[in-house]
């Protein structure tokens, strides 16, 4: 039963990446934590949205903004080294916590009104946070999603530009979390059994994203969001 959910939870989250630029390690890490350790979440996260960003940069790479990524990618660099203290000495109900909080704020923060417009300081403080929370929980999306909400130019070159910023982030997050904790057997593991079930998500993503308008799957995600913040701060409560 654990691994029909985990693949599930693979599958859900790959078809919401895939149809809206978003979405998979937003809703893949907190559902993997009801199922696996979070170490194990966070890194097999850090694989399959490693892949899963890989499998479709052919077909984006010359829509992305290069200056725009390489100040997410300088900002980064100070955030990825906090992100890993966080990853060390954080407890699983506090981890709930703080994943269960930044993901109600984000959902609101992205149903908001409110807009930011891109700068070279606001890149620079998004690649920051958004590489202390790649290496502390595996989710550099939401400070990246609540960004680019409210970003004044083209879509494509958006998603184009994250895209290549994800790939920079996973990769690197997973090696420093390597030297620093190891990765388990179960990590490879979970990873290559989810392969499968992540490129079939893929496709399937692909296919109706042709017939069913994005922002119904928005909605969708957005939901979901919602119910896991609360579940994972009604659960992480349920223990102090």
């Amino acid at each position: 039963m654990e691994i029909v959910g985990f693949l599930l939870i693979i599958f859900v989250a790959t078809l919401l990446q895939t149809i809206t630029g978003f979405g998979f390690s937003i809703l893949a890490t907190p559902l993997l934590l009801f199922l696996i350790s979070p170490a194990d979440a966070i890194q097999v996260n850090l694989i399959l949205s490693f892949v899963l960003s890989l499998s479709v940069w052919r077909t984006l790479k010359r829509e992305m903004n290069r200056d725009m990524l390489k100040r997410l990618i300088i900002g980064s660099l100070p955030g990825l080294p906090i992100g890993i203290v966080l990853f060390l000495v954080v407890n699983l109900v506090v981890f709930k916590l703080i994943i269960g909080f930044v993901l109600l704020f984000v959902t609101i923060f992205v149903l908001s009104p409110v807009t930011l417009h891109p700068s070279t300081k606001r890149d620079v403080g998004v690649g920051a946070l958004a590489g202390a929370f790649t290496t502390s929980i595996g989710m550099p999306g939401p400070p990246i999603l609540a960004y680019v909400t409210g970003a004044k130019m083209p879509k494509e070159q958006l998603r184009a530009t994250t895209l290549a910023f994800y790939l920079f982030i996973y990769l690197v997050s997973f090696v420093m979390q390597a030297v620093v904790s190891g990765v388990h057997l179960s990590v490879w593991n979970h990873s290559l059994l989810a392969l499968p079930v992540l490129f079939l998500g893929v496709v399937t993503g692909q296919k109706i994203f042709k017939r069913i308008p994005a922002t119904v799957f928005n909605r969708v995600m957005y939901s979901l969001l919602i119910v896991t913040a609360g579940m994972l701060i009604f659960d992480a409560l349920s223990e102090f």
